[in-house]
């Protein structure tokens, strides 16, 4: 059986879940495949990018342009 842990983010520091009580395991009843992860991993670095969530990240300035770069980017990750 596959499954993942899912949650709401951990501390760096500590590694602890930063909401224990949202975290939840999720089973899969299906093969997940190298490409499928690699998949999910492009979908959320370009949802990180969109919502500009990771305090470490050095980024341009946020505009239309970046905006509907993002979009088009998340839209071949689902429906590639």
């Amino acid at each position: 059986m596959t499954g993942a842990l899912c949650g709401l983010g951990f501390d760096r520091v500590t590694g602890q879940p930063l909401f224990p009580a949202r975290d939840m395991e999720v089973s899969f009843d299906t093969e997940i495949t190298l490409d499928d992860i690699q998949i999910v991993n492009r979908l959320r670095y370009w949802m990180n990018i969109s919502m500009r969530t990771d305090e470490d990240q050095v980024t341009p300035d946020t505009g239309p342009r970046d905006i509907v770069r993002c979009q088009n980017k998340i839209r071949e990750c689902l429906f590639a």
